[in-house]
């Protein structure tokens, strides 16, 4: 999924965009700059194998998003009981796992879900 999807995406799961609109700028930041940290987080658990700047993996899209949406909801002013709902379905590093969470890390025991191509230098 390609990063500016993938932050509308994020936007309209928190409910701060119409479905078809466009994340603005200033709003787009705040969800990338989560992300960054999101796939630098989860790199230093073994689950995200990915550069942050690349497309998001599909498999692994709609678990991101829903763990952007958590760590970001607080930013967007969203309030109970909707932040609730999204920290229990996306939060990573609860004492007990998000759905997101465990979904990701259902994806990442499964290993590469693309045909790995050889590199011979």
């Amino acid at each position: 999924m390609e990063l500016p999807d993938f932050y509308r995406r994020v936007a309209t799961r928190l409910g701060i965009l119409p479905v078809g609109a466009t994340v603005s700028a200033d709003d787009a930041e705040v969800i990338r700059e989560a992300y960054v940290g999101l796939v630098a987080e989860l790199s230093e658990h073994m689950i995200a194998m990915w550069d942050a700047d690349d497309p998001v993996p599909e498999p692994h899209s709609e678990p991101l998003i829903a763990m952007v949406a958590a760590k970001v909801a607080d930013d967007f002013g969203i309030t109970d009981p909707r932040r609730a709902q999204l920290v229990m379905d996306g939060a990573f590093g609860l004492p007990v796992a998000s759905i997101a969470e465990r979904r990701l890390r259902a994806l990442t025991r499964l290993g590469p879900t693309d045909d790995a191509v050889a590199e011979y230098l």
